[in-house]
């Protein structure tokens, strides 16, 4: 076993494969530190769109709040005119109504009635 360790083709071998191993680990190394930049970015991230869905949510709830308002209780801004439109009579339905039997149906009600 000593003279193993005096060989110098042992020597050069032990150092080639520690020289690999330390090189291996060095990139592994590197590799960890990649993964956790990205991880650290997407979290970032995450966060800049957490907070940018719970701006737009506010603006969503103010935007509904402020259609209930103009369109319920007919409030309006300052030099805006408010205009409220009636309905369509009654009768337009009864007329839509009476179209929409088919042919056949209609003809029965002539020829029975």
């Amino acid at each position: 076993m000593i003279n193993l360790l005096k060989n110098p083709l042992a020597i050069l071998i032990f150092t080639i494969i520690t020289m690999v191993f330390y090189v291996s680990l060095s990139k592994t190394q590197q590799k960890n530190y990649d993964t956790l930049a990205k991880i650290e970015k997407s979290q970032q991230e995450t966060l800049n769109l957490e907070e940018k869905n719970k701006d737009l949510e506010d603006k969503l709830q103010n935007i509904d709040s402020e259609h209930i308002i103009r369109d319920e209780f007919l409030m309006q801004k300052p030099g805006e005119y408010v205009i409220k439109v009636p309905g369509l009579p009654e009768e337009n339905k009864d007329l839509e109504d009476k179209n929409k039997d088919s042919n056949l149906d209609k003809w029965k009600k002539v020829l029975f009635n």
